[in-house]
C-alpha cells in the first residue's frame, strides 16, 4: 500500500491535500495512514495533521516505533504528538489516548529553554524534547480502515446474494 492516497499514486512528488498540509509521502501500517509532512513548527505541523483529519503521530509500541524508522527514517528528525505544554513534566499524546511506550534519549526529557514538544530522530528513533520555535518535519497518523477488509465484506456481501439466488 506504500504510495497511496485516496486512490493516487505518489511517485516521489509532493501532493497538497485539502487544507494547508504539504504531504511528501504516506504509507499505511496496522490500520492506520501515515503522513510526512513538511518541515515546520510543532504546534503548525499539528494544525496541518488536522486538516487531513489527523494528529501527529503516536507511537504505541517499539515495533511501530521500528516501522516508523525503516519507512521514514532517512531523514534528520521530525515532530510526533506527543508534549508536556498543558502540564510541565508530564508527556501526554496530543489526541488524548494513554501512554503505553516511550523511547527518550538519556537524559531526556530535560527542558532546556522551555522544550515543550517531542521530536523523534529519524536514523535512530529515540525521542527529544524540543521548543515550538524548533522547525521539523513531522509525522501525521490517522485511523483507516485496512483497505482489504472493505474488499473482503464486498466480495462477501456480493457471494452470499450470488448464492442466495442460486439457492432460490
Amino acid at each position: 500500500m506504500r504510495g497511496v492516497v485516496c486512490g493516487a499514486v505518489l511517485l516521489g512528488a509532493m501532493l497538497s491535500l485539502p487544507g494547508s498540509a504539504a504531504v511528501l509521502e504516506t504509507d499505511i501500517f496496522n490500520g492506520h495512514t501515515y503522513y510526512l509532512l513538511t518541515a515546520n513548527t510543532w504546534t503548525a505541523s499539528q494544525a496541518e495533521a488536522v486538516s487531513l483529519g489527523a494528529n501527529l503521530v503516536r507511537i504505541n509500541t517499539a515495533a511501530e516505533n521500528a516501522w516508523i524508522v525503516e519507512r521514514f527514517g532517512n531523514r534528520s528528525g521530525f515532530h510526533i504528538g506527543f508534549t508536556d505544554a498543558d502540564v510541565e513534566g508530564v508527556f501526554q499524546w496530543i489526541n488524548g489516548e494513554p501512554v503505553t511506550y516511550t523511547n527518550w534519549n538519556p537524559g531526556e526529557p530535560n527542558n532546556f529553554g522551555n522544550e515543550d514538544y517531542a521530536e523523534m530522530d529519524g536514523a535512530s528513533g529515540i525521542w527529544n524534547d524540543i521548543p515550538d520555535s524548533a522547525v521539523r518535519l513531522a509525522l501525521a497518523e490517522t485511523s483507516a480502515p485496512e483497505p482489504s477488509s472493505g474488499v473482503l465484506l464486498a466480495l462477501g456481501l456480493t457471494g452470499a446474494a450470488v448464492l442466495r439466488k442460486r439457492l432460490a
